[in-house]
């Protein structure tokens, strides 16, 4: 829970923070398919065994396991994401990653869950994305939510997924907030004085929270 975590965004999502609403999207709505946790390449996503004799009893477990599990991934599609870095340092690369970035914000898990309005959810799981460069065949749940592939190993993430019985039609999501000041640091880049003054002056209470990027 102390471990501490950070987010590169824009002005727009701060502001809905000091709102008390914390934007976020289903997985499918992630632009790039590894993002996403779709295969570019579809042969790998048939599923392969070797051989082996079973029992009519095994096998019929077995279906019932692979019903489960596919399932399972169908709804990780539709599972309300939010993508933070563990990444302690700022990096260039993350600021220019979208083009739009202008905020830093520096906190820890256990101060994000904390403010968390989690009525809503019966599980959140947490955990850093594991990177690998070729793309192959995913053998669990825990592969189609955490594995990515290709050269996004620069972004160190620890993603976040909100897990709910209700169906939820719209793709995006305000999650609400408990209380905004859940960050110790806002790191600004690329934002002139009037601009930071302007964001001060809307929320006098982040004076003591800004400082200026050193990148």
């Amino acid at each position: 829970m102390s471990t501490p975590i950070m987010r590169y965004t824009s002005l727009r999502t701060l502001e809905q923070i000091m709102q008390n609403q914390l934007y976020v999207s289903k997985r499918k709505c992630y632009d790039d398919p590894h993002e996403r946790g779709n295969y570019t390449n579809r042969s790998m996503s048939y599923p392969f065994e070797f051989m082996s004799r079973k029992t009519k009893e095994e096998r019929i477990a077995h279906e019932k396991e692979n019903v489960i599990f596919y399932e399972n991934i169908e709804k990780s599609y539709d599972t309300l994401t939010s993508c933070w870095t563990y990444s302690q340092k700022e990096k260039l690369e993350m600021w220019e990653m979208d083009g739009n970035r202008e905020i830093l914000i520096k906190t820890t898990i256990g101060q994000l869950l904390s403010a968390i309005d989690t009525r809503d959810f019966h599980t959140i799981v947490c955990d850093k994305m594991l990177y690998c460069q070729k793309e192959g065949p995913k053998g669990s749940l825990h592969d189609f939510l955490f594995l990515k592939e290709g050269n996004f190993d620069v972004e160190e993430e620890l993603r976040f997924y909100f897990f709910t019985d209700r169906h939820n039609e719209v793709n995006y999501y305000q999650l609400p907030l408990y209380h905004n000041l859940f960050f110790n640091t806002i790191i600004v880049r690329l934002m002139n004085k009037d601009k930071i003054s302007n964001v001060e002056k809307m929320y006098p209470i982040l004076t003591n929270f800004i400082k200026t990027s050193v990148l």
